[in-house]
């Protein structure tokens, strides 16, 4: 699946590596055993099976007029992944980020279909931190990690091309 991702500041992205790091040291799943290069905290906006390169200028022009954007981490959420539990970060949905959402949404429309978790209305901002759990792990996970309430910035947006294994920074450096 191509996607649309929201990238951190540098405070937030730290936040998020120390997370999948203490559940790493902990013995449990966690993003930070995933060692692609691109492979970096973000916030998934629109999912697709392609997002082609032709969206590219659409993209970097909404990214050029909305980013920085604020973004608020509140709490835990849980999702049922394919191979067991899915533990993320819950962003919470500010008027300014809803804003961005729908508008990246409408200029991929006609170009792309997006799964319906990405669709306006039934997306649910997050950031994940650890894929197949089981709940034993994740009532473990739960426990380590301090679900509090901390502030960051979206700072760039990239378009992840899943079949060339390729990430695009828009608008590019």
């Amino acid at each position: 699946m191509d996607s649309v991702e929201l990238l951190l500041d540098r405070d937030g992205e730290q936040r998020v590596l120390a997370d999948w790091q203490l559940l790493q040291r902990a013995g449990l799943p966690s993003l930070a055993d995933h060692r692609s290069p691109s492979n970096a905290p973000h916030v998934t906006l629109v999912t697709a099976p392609v997002i082609g390169p032709e969206t590219d200028p659409a993209l970097a022009g909404a990214a050029a007029g909305a980013l920085p954007l604020p973004l608020v981490f509140e709490g835990l959420l849980v999702f049922n992944g394919r191979r067991g539990l899915v533990l993320s970060r819950h962003v919470l949905c500010s008027p300014g980020l809803m804003d961005f959402q729908h508008a990246v949404h409408r200029l991929l429309a006609g170009a792309v279909d997006p799964l319906p978790l990405s669709q306006p209305g039934g997306w649910i901002p997050h950031i994940t931190l650890a894929r197949g759990l089981s709940s034993a792990q994740l009532a473990e996970a739960v426990q380590l990690l301090e679900a509090g309430r901390t502030a960051s910035e979206a700072t760039a947006l990239r378009r992840w091309d899943s079949v060339r294994k390729m990430q695009r920074l828009l608008p590019a450096p």
